[in-house]
């Protein structure tokens, strides 16, 4: 399946879009970072020729930026984000195990 470069520059204008208006809805994530790590996992994406759903990155983007925001102590729940990004619990973890997310960082109580 080939893809027009326009219709991928396009689906890749979207998520900065949508970060943005949930940001404005609830600000509970420092949107700063949420667009360089948003940057950088496209550039993660484009790499490895994989382009999950638009709100399969956004719930990505959001867990990452939360994860590692040292600020807040109370991290968001997985589950909640991925309802608020209607993500399955499949798409979620295939993508974080395809851009190669390290677990223990991110859950340093993990076994």
């Amino acid at each position: 399946m080939h893809l027009h470069p326009e219709i991928l520059h396009s689906k890749a204008q979207t998520l900065p879009i949508l970060l943005w208006r949930l940001h404005r809805i609830a600000p509970v994530f420092d949107y700063k970072r949420a667009k360089e790590n948003t940057k950088r996992l496209q550039k993660k994406l484009n790499q490895l020729c994989f382009w999950p759903q638009v709100m399969t990155q956004l719930a990505i983007v959001l867990f990452i930026t939360d994860q590692l925001d040292t600020t807040q102590p109370q991290k968001i729940i997985q589950v909640n984000l991925r309802a608020l990004c209607s993500c399955s619990g499949y798409a979620f973890h295939r993508t974080r195990n395809k851009i190669g997310l390290p677990t223990k960082e991110l859950y340093p109580n993990a076994t």
